[in-house]
C-alpha cells in the first residue's frame, strides 16, 4: 500500500521554508554518505592495502586504559537495589603480583630518613628504629652522544728539517665515516632487531642536531657487512661442524623488492647448531622458499638436520 504524499501548501511562503528544509536534509545526508564512503575506504586499505610499518597488535598500543577500564565494569551489580556506597562490592578478577626487576641491574640506594621533629612518640619518649620498608622502581637514562677526537701527533727534524713522522691513524671500523663502530652497532640493532627503518633513526639523530641521511646510514651498513664477511665465513665454518643443526624459515615482507609485489611474501631462514658450548644462529635472507635455499645453505653438509616437514628440506 503506497503511502499518500502530503499536498504541497498553496503560498510562496511556506514553499520556500520546505524547499529550504528538504535542502538541508539532503546536504545532512550527503556528509553522511561521504563519512561513510571514507570509512570504507580506510577499511579497505587497512585490510588489503600495503604497509611499511605496520605490526600485529600496532592497533592496540593505546588499549591499556580500555583494558583497565573492563577489569573495573566486571564488578558484578546488585540485585538487591543497594548503592556502591551501601554495600562493599569486590573484583572478579585478581590482579597479577608484579615481576621483581633483573638482580643483575645495579642497584642506587635512596635513604629516606623521618624527619627528626618526627621521632618523638606522642608520650613525650625517642622513637627507636625497628626496621625499613623498601621499593623499587626502573629507571632509564637516555643514550648520551659524544664526539670522539682524534688526534695525531706529527713530529719533524729540527736540524736537518727534512724528516716528518705521524703517529698512525685510528684502528676504527670504518676510517672515513662519520659514524663510529658504537653508532653503527646501535644502527643496525634498532633496524635488524628492533625494525626501525633507516629513515626513523635519522630522524632520531636529527633531534639532537645530527645530519645522518638515510642514504649515508645505508651505506655505512652494507659498509660494515663487507667488513664482518670473515666473521660470518668463520661462523659458518663452525656451524658446518656441527653434528646437528636447526633450520626454519618465517615469512618477511619486502615493499621494494626487483620483480616481486609488495603484498608478495619473501622468507629469512635461520640455522642454529655449532660445537658443543658454542652456539651459532645465522640468519641468511631469500626471495623465495625453494629448495635450493637449504641446497645452497648446506652444501658438502654431512651431518644431521632438524626441521619441520616441510618438503624443501627432502632433497
Amino acid at each position: 500500500m503506497k503511502r499518500p504524499v502530503d499536498p504541497l501548501p498553496n503560498d510562496v511562503a511556506s514553499l520556500k521554508a520546505l524547499l529550504l528544509a528538504e535542502r538541508s536534509t539532503t546536504e545532512r545526508l550527503q556528509k553522511q554518505v561521504q563519512t561513510l564512503f571514507e570509512a570504507i575506504r580506510l577499511a579497505r586499505q587497512q585490510r588489503f592495502g600495503a604497509s611499511s610499518e605496520k605490526a600485529p597488535g600496532q592497533g592496540e598500543l593505546f588499549d591499556e586504559v580500555e583494558e583497565t577500564l573492563e577489569r573495573c565494569d566486571q564488578i558484578p551489580p546488585d540485585t538487591d537495589g543497594s548503592t556502591p556506597s551501601d554495600t562493599p562490592v569486590q573484583a572478579t578478577t585478581k590482579r597479577k603480583a608484579r615481576r621483581p626487576l633483573p638482580a643483575h641491574l645495579p642497584r642506587i640506594h635512596k635513604l629516606i630518613e623521618l624527619p627528626e621533629a618526627e621521632r618523638v612518640c606522642a608520650c613525650g619518649c625517642q622513637l627507636s628504629e625497628i626496621g625499613e620498608d623498601s621499593s623499587e622502581q626502573l629507571e632509564i637514562i637516555p643514550a648520551k652522544l659524544q664526539v670522539i677526537r682524534y688526534v695525531r701527533k706529527k713530529y719533524a727534524c729540527q736540524a736537518c728539517e727534512d724528516t716528518v713522522k705521524v703517529a698512525p691513524r685510528a684502528n676504527v671500523l670504518l676510517p672515513k665515516a662519520i659514524a663510529s663502530g658504537n653508532t653503527m652497532a646501535y644502527v643496525i640493532t634498532a633496524k635488524y632487531a628492533d625494525g626501525l627503518p633507516l629513515y626513523r633513526l635519522s630522524t632520531i639523530l636529527q633531534r639532537h642536531g645530527i645530519d645522518l641521511p638515510r642514504q649515508t646510514l645505508s651505506e655505512s651498513v652494507m659498509a660494515v657487512a663487507q667488513k664482518v664477511a670473515p666473521l660470518l665465513d668463520h661462523l659458518r665454518h663452525c656451524l658446518m661442524q656441527s653434528p646437528v643443526i636447526h633450520m626454519d624459515e618465517t615469512t618477511v615482507q619486502v615493499l621494494k623488492e626487483p620483480d616481486k609485489a609488495p603484498q608478495s611474501h619473501s622468507y629469512m631462514w635461520v640455522q642454529r647448531g655449532g660445537p658443543p658450548g658454542q652456539a651459532v644462529v645465522l640468519f641468511h635472507y631469500a626471495p623465495g622458499r625453494s629448495a635450493a635455499v637449504p641446497e645452497t645453505l648446506l652444501v658438502n653438509y654431512r651431518g644431521a638436520l632438524m626441521t619441520d616437514g616441510y618438503s624443501a628440506y627432502r632433497t
